[in-house]
């Protein structure tokens, strides 16, 4: 009746999913103490049928046990165990960051939303907190309060702003598990957000820069730009002046460059430091429900990049734990769709469609206070 008997599921979710035999009416009784464990949707169909819990958060160290039993008619009863990690020495804590491209304004070509692509990213991972840009719209037609009410209507519960700056490429999106207890516009192209994460402040800053200022075109023999901030001085270095059509340059590009010399850390060049290994390409990515044309700027260029990044500063109270890209693989080049050929983890797309030209990144800190 279940695919599986056993779940084993972390501290922090509260989501699960149990993929259970198709075309089946399921009656559920959850044996557990307390009422941490709730059957909030079932699924059934002639292919596949799936029961999901919402669980709450355990905040003790201990594990906790729930064994849920399965009954239909003419099956034989079935059960599972859900066992709940505690709490370890330190508070895991995710960000994902992505640019939703235009607030999810290119469907997919089968007619697939890219809101609704984005509600699938974000029920997948879960994340803590999530930072979008290009947001343009306003009132109630704005993307944040329609993810914080699609996500409800999920099963899961979040906080949004939104800093609507003077500079181009929109407005910038905070999205997070956690009250956003203050905000404030810090110019024009980035908001800060201070998140209350059990009375402790965390600030996160979304930003984004204007598309105009892309001038990592020129070495490539182009003479216009195409979308968002700069690369990374710590990628264009002397072991990739020759890939990706850098043309023999080493670029000490500005803005990261005013970052780390003021003390900041480039989370993914921190945990994967050699860049002609792990390029990291976040732009353009291989979106396969849109075509090519839309994707990329530079036909005739190998034009790809890693613009996309997580910054923080850091501080004794918390240390980096991962961070992998989130996407499809493949990526596009001179025009055309090609595979993934770098080491880095990918966590896939959820699903078959994905909302953007870009590819996010999903970090995780723990938090040792």
């Amino acid at each position: 009746m279940c695919i599986r008997d056993s779940y084993d599921v972390k501290a922090g979710d509260t989501l699960l999913t149990v993929n259970v035999s198709a075309n089946v009416a399921y009656q559920c009784s959850i044996v557990q103490e307390g009422n941490r464990i709730a059957q909030v949707q079932n699924k059934s169909a002639m292919e596949t049928s799936s029961v999901r819990f919402q669980i709450s958060a355990n905040t003790d160290e201990q594990e906790r046990t729930a064994v849920v039993k399965f009954t239909a008619d003419n099956l034989a009863p079935t059960e599972i165990t859900i066992v709940q990690a505690g709490q370890t020495a330190g508070k895991e804590l995710t960000l994902f960051q992505l640019n939703i491209w235009e607030e999810c304004g290119h469907n997919s070509t089968d007619g697939y939303s890219a809101f609704q692509s984005l509600v699938d990213q974000i029920v997948a991972l879960e994340p803590d907190f999530a930072t979008f840009c290009e947001l343009y719209k306003n009132g109630d037609d704005m993307v944040m309060k329609k993810l914080v009410a699609a996500l409800k209507e999920r099963g899961l519960t979040y906080y949004a702003e939104t800093g609507f700056g003077k500079g181009g490429g929109g407005a910038r999106g905070l999205l997070s598990k956690y009250p956003i207890e203050e905000t404030e516009l810090i110019n024009s192209w980035m908001f800060k957000g201070v998140c209350n994460v059990d009375g402790k402040r965390i600030a996160i800053y979304p930003s984004h820069s204007n598309y105009v200022y892309y001038s990592c075109y020129y070495p490539r023999g182009y003479n216009d730009g195409g979308d968002l901030n700069e690369p990374s001085q710590l990628d264009w270095v002397e072991s990739t002046k020759d890939m990706f059509e850098h043309n023999g340059c080493i670029v000490p590009w500005q803005t990261s460059l005013l970052l780390t010399e003021s003390g900041f850390i480039d989370a993914f060049r921190q945990m994967y430091p050699d860049p002609a290994t792990h390029p990291g390409l976040t732009w353009p990515v291989n979106n396969k429900g849109i075509p090519v044309s839309d994707l990329a700027w530079a036909a005739e260029a190998d034009e790809r990049d890693r613009i996309d990044y997580i910054y923080y500063y850091p501080d004794s109270r918390f240390s980096l734990v991962d961070i992998k890209m989130v996407g499809p693989t493949g990526t596009i080049v001179r025009g055309e769709r090609v595979a993934a050929d770098t080491q880095e983890p990918i966590i896939d797309q959820a699903g078959e469609h994905w909302p953007s030209d870009h590819r996010g990144l999903l970090m995780t800190i723990r938090w040792n206070e």
